[in-house]
């Protein structure tokens, strides 16, 4: 953590003097200061990917960028439209040859996911599969594919959802936090995530999405006391729905 703050703090400082330099005409002529402030923005996008292993986060920023220094670059016949689906279809075929490298902490999941009696089976085919899941903490995985999860628990924990080019529906009407929170760890790419959750519920967003984002339906007002369901993980290109219930 130390090292980040350090590292974010050096890279702020670095690019106000990049404005200046800018400002004061030492930068390369055809860089303009949007293309700089646009140039700042997208780098740190890259190397969170990067650290990541989050493919579509590395390469759309990478095509974007492109597009801005094409004429300094020499490669003003290139077109937007064509790099943005260069980009989409590398970061899919990366997608499916090079999994993206999971975390410690699901990495410690996957150890406990051996020993647990019940859990969330993957379902890796095209088919619809629909289960039910029980315990404290659930992995549940689903690629190519779509997968129905019924959970049932009484001192829920965490869940685990990964979904890769599929759609991922997880049902937490018949579950109970082990504290005040449960929390939904998600790691989604080209993906649909339904989440149903009692209408009294409260939701607390701490996603990082790349090109997704979270939707709320039938949302009502959730009691003071309620229990809290904490979102956490990463989307790319994917969509999180949560239903009231």
């Amino acid at each position: 953590m130390k090292i980040r703050k350090w590292f974010w703090g050096l890279f702020c400082i670095g690019a106000a003097a990049l404005i200046v330099a800018h400002q004061l005409g030492y930068l390369a002529a055809g860089i303009g200061l949007w293309s700089l402030i646009i140039t700042v923005l997208l780098v740190p996008v890259i190397i969170e990917s990067i650290i990541a292993v989050n493919f579509p986060g590395i390469l759309f920023p990478l095509a974007f960028l492109t597009m801005i220094y094409a004429k300094p670059l020499g490669l003003e016949r290139l077109q937007l439209w064509p790099l943005l689906l260069i980009a989409l279809l590398l970061s899919v075929g990366l997608s499916l040859l090079f999994r993206p490298r999971k975390s410690w902490c699901t990495k410690m999941h996957d150890k406990y996911r051996h020993n647990a009696k019940d859990g969330c089976l993957p379902a890796t085919d095209e088919e619809s599969v629909s289960e039910d899941a029980e315990g404290d903490e659930i992995i549940c995985e689903t690629t190519f594919g779509e997968g129905t999860k019924y959970l049932h628990s009484d001192r829920l924990k965490r869940v685990i959802a990964r979904c890769s080019f599929g759609a991922l529906k997880l049902y937490f009407d018949d579950v109970l936090p082990a504290g005040k929170q449960i929390e939904l760890q998600l790691d989604a790419s080209f993906s649909g995530v339904s989440v149903f959750i009692p209408r009294d519920w409260q939701v607390k967003n701490s996603l990082s999405p790349f090109m997704g984002g979270v939707s709320e339906k039938h949302r009502n007002t959730p009691k003071a006391d309620a229990p809290i369901l904490l979102l956490t993980g990463r989307l790319s290109l994917s969509g999180v729905e949560i239903w009231y219930i």
